[in-house]
């Protein structure tokens, strides 16, 4: 069953310290935010078999600056050993992740058996797009390949 779309992550699974962390927002110190911008928020949902670390679209722009505010934000979402762990491993899924980005915030999943795994995949975080996810097309004229213009 794909997670994807859902707003947050399973508040009924995990331990309850880690179900408490998961409804924590931490905090980075970047300048004030206009209205409708959200902070950057990272947390983190454990299952039986391994857990999940969610950025939303602002933690991601800071994840892709390699900034040290990522880096408190990830330690805070996770317990020790396990936050030292994600961070060794995060960074070096930059690319992974740009590729499977989707401008709605990622994924990172990892199972108890390899930790390091973080597997980052793209996940809606709920939050309205600042830009229009509408393309800017004429739609009373279109181009077709080898039919010509189609024309309203």
């Amino acid at each position: 069953m794909s997670q994807r779309g859902s707003r947050t992550p399973n508040p009924g699974s995990g331990t309850e310290e880690t179900r408490e962390r998961q409804h924590e927002v931490p905090q980075a110190r970047r300048p004030s935010k206009g209205p409708g911008e959200q902070e950057p928020q990272v947390s983190a949902d454990t299952q039986w078999w391994g857990f999940h670390v969610y950025l939303n679209r602002q933690a991601v722009e800071i994840f892709y600056e390699g900034s040290e505010v990522f880096s408190e934000l990830l330690e805070k979402a996770l317990p020790e050993p396990l936050n030292l762990i994600a961070k060794a491993y995060i960074f070096s899924r930059q690319v992974w992740a740009k590729a499977v980005d989707q401008g709605t915030g990622l994924r990172f999943t990892s199972p108890w058996i390899a930790p390091g795994a973080m597997v980052p995949t793209a996940w809606d975080d709920g939050e309205e797009a600042t830009a229009s996810a509408t393309p800017d097309v004429a739609l009373d004229r279109v181009d077709l390949p080898g039919r010509g213009r189609l024309e309203s």
